[in-house]
């Protein structure tokens, strides 16, 4: 018999993304998949000794991967990860119609600064007997 927590998971799964170069965005991943999320790493082939040159990636990641998930299902995507990673997976996931549910940043400040982020699903609207939308 499942958990209420595993019912959960699967009535509105969670997608973590997680930079594999930042421990803490490692083990924030790392917890949210004990806890049933599905986790997705990003991944940088720029070369860049500091990893933060992901904006490339940040697009397959993006439409290769992210956006077809949230697309079949009511779930959310989460992650714990540099300004710059979270700003653009955010703006993509806005400009899909998707809402910023939480946002987060790190009291350090600067490019390194993580920023722990959610963005929830469309919207759904559902017209009431009577009533014409």
């Amino acid at each position: 018999m499942a958990s209420a927590g595993e019912a959960f998971a699967r009535a509105y799964p969670l997608t973590v993304v997680f930079d594999e170069q930042l421990p803490d965005s490692r083990a924030f991943a790392m917890r949210a998949r004990v806890l049933g999320a599905r986790i997705v790493p990003m991944r940088s082939d720029t070369g860049s000794e500091t990893g933060s040159e992901t904006g490339s990636d940040i697009g397959a990641l993006w439409f290769e991967t992210l956006m077809p998930a949230m697309a079949s299902t009511d779930g959310a995507i989460a992650g714990l990860t540099r300004y710059a990673d979270a700003f653009l997976l955010t703006r993509f996931a806005m400009g899909a119609g998707m809402r910023l549910d939480l946002r987060a940043s790190d009291e350090r400040g600067g490019a390194d600064a993580l920023v722990a982020w959610r963005i929830g699903a469309k919207p759904r609207f559902h017209s009431c007997p009577g009533t014409s939308l």
